[in-house]
Order: C-alpha cells, then structure tokens, then sequence
C-alpha cells in the first residue's frame, strides 16, 4: 500500500519556516532575492523547505511515489556508514540508490555525492535517476560538469572507472558503486580514501559477478560494521515465477543462479571456487 496521500509531509515557503528549525531540510539557503524574482518571473517552482521527521524510506515513498519494499527500506535506512547490497537483476538498486542519494543530499549538510561504476554511462545513468527525482519536487539541477547542483548547494557528480581522473574529487559525503562486482579492485582504493575526512558513507552494489575483487571478498568476509542485505529474485515481489521459470530454461542453471539467485561463479579459469579454496587451506580445525 503506498504512503502518499494523507501522511504527505507539509512543504512551506522559506519564510514560514526556519532553516534551523529541527526535522526540516532547507532547499533555498542564501538564494538571493534576485534570484527569487527571476524564478518567479520565469514562473519557476521556488525551492521549497521540506518538513519531515521520518526514514529515509518513509520519505521515498511520500515524496517520489515510491514505496520500498521491506528489503529496499533495510537499506535505505541503515544506520551503518558502509552498505552492501547483492540483488537479483530488476530489484531496483539504481532507483533505490538514486532516491537514496537525493535524500542525502537533502538532508545533509554540504552534500556531495559521487556515483561511480564499471563504466560512465551507468554512472551517468544514476545522476540521470536522482536528477528526475529532483525534478519531482520542482528543484532545478544546474549543470556540474558531468553532474548537477541542487539549489541547496548539494552536488552529484558521476564518475568513470578510470583511477586517475578521479583523484581529483575530495572530501564527498557519499560514494555509491553500482555494478561492484565488476569494478576493479584500484578504482575502490582509489575512492574509499576520498572519506577519510569526510566519514561519508559508502554504498557498493551489485548483482552478482565472478569470484574475486573488493565487492565478493567484502560478501564473503561479512565485517561487522557493515550493513549486508541480500535480495534474490525471490524476494522481489515484482519478478514473475513465470518470468524466472523462463529464464532458468534459457539461461541454464550457472547463468541463472547469478542474475537471480544472488550466487558468485567461478571464473573460466578458475576450476575450484573460492570458497572450496578457502576450506583448503583453513587451519581452523
């Protein structure tokens, strides 16, 4: 049942309501008045200032009409500064980390917001996602470079899988990977150092993929300080028995394991899978 309606939370004009004022999130600090009369003159929606006190994922779902499901709101609303997700294909991560990020960088103070992924149109594909949210709630992106600017100062910048024209960025309050299991293992300690001094938050996810690099070997290793959720295509609400049944024929049961089960797969080359590797050699006794 979706959330919109009646428990829509109340947006105010900026002169109603203060930006210190506790649950609110300001989307038009410092806009000078000129700037306001040529909105208004434009017949542009002014930026608003939102009023809310819930999760992230009961703002989503008031705000972007869409509703999480209970998986997607385990995520969006984890407490945890590092966050895996290995997902079926379909489940929506893109959407999830596009909304997520737009709820970041309203309610966080100098938000900058960095997408990466195995390549640049997926990075730009997910700008593109929180762009469109953005939109839904009448604020103007300007143009960033490759990425936008919110109103409030917020910045989204997606970027490629090449290490040495991203050392550039700094400092960014939330780094999300799309597509980990497939992102070499330099462009992850070429991004995570970017945190040091912001303790932002990392996001990496991903179907699954083949049995190696920074994303399986953080699923297979579990760190406590980190937020794992998992969502095979069984636990997606919006994929078909039908649908699956299909894919299972034509794909074959390796194939169909990885898209939809969640299950890394040994590489061509590699003849025994990591975790029998690991039994092998487990002095653990």
């Amino acid at each position: 049942m979706s959330l919109l309606g009646k428990n829509r939370p109340k947006f105010t004009s900026a002169a109603e309501v203060s930006p210190s004022h506790t649950g609110d999130v300001c989307l038009n600090a410092g806009q000078p008045a000129q700037q306001r009369r040529d909105r208004e003159e434009a017949h542009l929606p002014q930026p608003t200032m939102l009023t809310f006190n819930g999760t992230a994922s009961e703002w989503i779902a008031s705000n972007l009409q869409l509703t999480p499901d209970r998986l997607q709101a385990e995520a969006l609303d984890a407490t945890e500064d590092r966050v895996l997700l290995l997902c079926t294909r379909q489940w929506g991560k893109s959407t999830i980390a596009a909304a997520k990020a737009l709820h970041h960088a309203l309610t966080t103070k100098n938000a900058f917001i960095i997408f990466a992924s195995a390549c640049k149109r997926q990075s730009k594909e997910l700008a593109r996602k929180c762009k469109e949210f953005a939109a839904q709630l009448g604020l103007k992106a300007e143009p960033d470079g490759e990425g936008f600017t919110l109103p409030n100062g917020a910045r989204i910048i997606p970027v490629p899988q090449n290490p040495e024209k991203v050392r550039c960025y700094s400092a960014p309050s939330l780094i999300i990977i799309d597509e980990s299991a497939y992102v070499k293992d330099e462009m992850f300690q070429t991004v995570t150092p970017m945190l040091a001094t912001s303790n932002g938050t990392l996001w990496i996810m991903s179907t699954a993929g083949p049995q190696r690099g920074f994303f399986y070997k953080t699923w297979l290793n579990r760190p406590e300080d980190w937020k794992i959720v998992k969502a095979t295509a069984d636990d997606c609400p919006r994929i078909s028995v039908k649908f699956l049944a299909r894919e299972r024929v034509a794909m074959g049961q390796t194939v169909f394991s990885r898209e939809y089960l969640c299950e890394f797969v040994a590489g061509h080359q590699q003849l025994v899978s990591q975790e029998d590797a690991d039994a092998i050699f487990d002095t653990d006794f």
